[in-house]
């Protein structure tokens, strides 16, 4: 599938502005980072010699062509579009999280479980949501939102809370609405 992937993209991947990018990441991009996760799911459970051989070529795949060419097309529309503006149009931003999605479903007296996950990579949650969805009742909606910069854990949890505000200071403390949201108790109480 890596391979196919590439060849798809043999003629390297478009560098485009940074909301193309963010698109072409969600709609198709994360599945390389998927089909490299299950190479080494299956590499790490195996002694297979063609794995061993295969590895060399996948690192090569994975690390030099797609992240070398993702990652430099990102960080040249991050430059470019987004330095005096954490923002991408038509794309929700972290911080605006439990105003766009959990206060209205509780406002309609739905119950609302939310997964949070440091760093949960896109293609997994991609993954765990098609699971739950053919898995359980109910429904498992995915919307990928652009993080918080500094992509801190603590800036991150707080991000998620409801406010007005968010201040992260030089020495790296975070409050929301003036309070310090640092430990559970604190969040809690947010």
């Amino acid at each position: 599938k890596m391979f196919e992937f590439y060849k798809k993209y043999s003629s390297g991947i478009p560098k485009v502005q940074a909301v193309d990018l963010y698109r072409a990441y969600v709609d198709d991009y994360y599945q390389m980072d998927m089909f490299y996760r299950k190479f080494y799911v299956a590499y790490d459970h195996s002694n297979n010699e063609i794995l061993k051989k295969l590895k060399v070529m996948v690192e090569n795949l994975y690390t030099n062509w797609f992240m070398g060419e993702l990652s430099s097309h990102w960080s040249s529309a991050v430059h470019d579009e987004m330095r005096s503006n954490w923002n991408i149009p038509g794309i929700q931003n972290q911080q605006d999280f439990y105003r766009s999605f959990v206060a209205p479903m509780i406002d309609d007296g739905d119950r609302v479980f939310v997964i949070i996950s440091d760093a949960l990579r896109y293609e997994i949650a991609v993954e765990l949501s098609d699971k739950l969805n053919s898995e359980t009742t109910g429904a498992c909606d995915l919307q990928p939102l652009l993080g918080v910069v500094p992509s801190v854990t603590k800036l991150g949890m707080a991000a998620l809370l409801p406010h007005r505000s968010l201040e992260i200071d030089l020495n790296g403390n975070v409050s929301v609405d003036g309070k310090s949201s640092s430990g559970l108790d604190n969040r809690i109480n947010i």
